[in-house]
């Protein structure tokens, strides 16, 4: 993947936004380089060039979070699914909760993801 993406570099130009890089590594992707993968991926180079997601991008323990805190019917409150694929639905910081809504949207996710076993115990108790 890495090889690929080097080769391509020069077709990413120079992006202004998250949604740009991450459609340049999902455009350049190989067989079973998931979702996971790509948003990590354009996370890491978007940090390089100092470009932050807007969207909370969920995919495996952070939709797993998601639909803990937001409940099942969670889908109702994606925004869109990027370039339209139904793996990676993308939502808005602020359908979480307030308590998390002023972090920045990598970190709502990093937490979905990281905290997965608390927010279990949370939703649990109350």
């Amino acid at each position: 993947m890495i090889m690929r993406l080097k080769k391509s570099w020069a077709a990413l130009g120079t992006p202004t936004t998250f949604e740009e890089i991450m459609q340049w590594v999902y455009e350049h992707r190989i067989e079973g380089f998931g979702p996971v993968g790509v948003y990590d991926t354009a996370l890491r180079i978007g940090v390089y060039m100092g470009i932050y997601p807007e969207m909370v991008y969920i995919h495996a323990g952070s939709k797993e979070g998601t639909k803990l805190l937001l409940g099942k019917d969670y889908t109702a409150k994606i925004a869109y699914y990027f370039m339209g694929d139904l793996d990676y639905p993308v939502l808005d910081p602020l359908v979480y909760p307030e308590e998390i809504q002023n972090l920045a949207p990598y970190h709502i996710e990093n937490f979905l993801c990281n905290r997965i076993n608390k927010i279990r115990q949370f939703v649990a108790s109350n």
